[in-house]
């Protein structure tokens, strides 16, 4: 279920990896890539499904909190 603003529960419970990642300095892999690492040009290319990683909230903690300025930047853009 997507709230007002767009963001479903399956985007908060990925916005909440996301940041435990970042904790942990674990690096963001693609959902269902079996192990592939994200970068800046999968959040900009929309034929890829990237389930809740899609979603403003996970995007707002990537633009806000990921160390590499391009992927801080790619997440912005959408």
């Amino acid at each position: 279920m997507t709230g007002a603003l767009g963001i479903s529960a399956e985007g908060v419970k990925v916005a909440l990896d996301i940041k435990e990642g970042y904790r942990n300095r674990d690096l963001i892999a693609v959902p269902g890539g079996e192990g592939r690492l994200l970068v800046p040009e999968h959040l900009l290319n929309h034929e890829l499904d990237l389930h809740g990683m899609e979603d403003p909230l996970p995007l707002a903690m990537m633009a806000t909190r990921d160390p590499e300025s391009p992927m801080a930047l790619a997440a912005a853009a959408p």
